[in-house]
């Protein structure tokens, strides 16, 4: 069996919900969103370890009483952070260039363990060079194209569009190679995806979960604390 390693890159200050603290530190159910998204991959059992990417000036991480995770030190963007907590993984641990590793959202802190199952059953069906397999969602609702003062312009067939969602899963050799050359091209990231897209790989949708939830907003961690619950409550009956 191939193995397979988890990178969270949490070096972000979350801009987009206007908070003074970073969003993988905001808490539900006294636990920081990060440390519910770390625990959520390392109970899967064929991941060997994790790898969380820090701010330089981080003040907030501690390490979560149920796991142990490795932590380096990331970079501006999310793409820095990925690829250096690659870097780390290779140089630092007995993982090779051949091994898979799922990169996560910090802010995601709701992927199921089926939905992670079914993920690494994907990856190790492919074969190919440069081939990978991430989580996404078919879109739901009407899709609309907009100019930049925000007048509708069409209606954009929705039909083979997706919500892409993490974890996403690749060779973690090949995932430094796309990164490396897509920064030498200037080539503007938006997740590890569209790296391996920028070299010509193949990616295989995998349909995820809407409840697998990005905290993106402030009213995002009312939503995350009442999703806890009900899941509590479920896994409770």
């Amino acid at each position: 069996m191939p193995k397979f390693w988890g990178i969270i890159p949490a070096a972000g200050v979350g801009k987009r919900m206007q908070l003074s603290t970073p969003k993988q530190y905001l808490k539900f159910n006294n636990n920081f969103v990060v440390h519910h998204a770390l625990k959520r991959l390392m109970t899967h059992p064929s991941i060997q370890n994790v790898v969380v990417a820090l701010s330089k000036d981080d003040e907030y991480w501690h390490q979560p009483s149920e796991v142990t995770a490795l932590t380096c030190e990331g970079g501006a963007e999310r793409v820095d952070s990925v690829l250096a907590a690659a870097r780390f993984l290779l140089n630092e641990t007995q993982c090779q260039e051949s091994d898979w590793v799922l990169v996560h959202d910090a802010a995601r802190p709701f992927v199921s363990l089926q939905d992670i199952q079914t993920l690494v059953q994907t990856a190790i069906q492919l074969t190919e060079p440069m081939q990978g397999c991430i989580l996404a969602v078919p879109c739901r609702d009407t899709m609309k194209w907009s100019d930049s003062s925000g007048w509708i312009q069409k209606t954009v067939d929705r039909s083979h569009l997706w919500h892409a969602q993490t974890p996403q899963c690749f060779r973690i050799g090949e995932l430094v190679t796309a990164i490396l050359a897509a920064q030498a091209a200037n080539h503007h990231m938006t997740d590890e995806a569209s790296a391996i897209e920028f070299t010509g790989g193949s990616i295989k949708l995998v349909i995820g979960s809407t409840s697998n939830l990005k905290i993106t907003f402030p009213e995002d961690i009312d939503i995350a604390e009442f999703m806890f619950e009900q899941q509590k409550m479920l896994s409770a009956d």
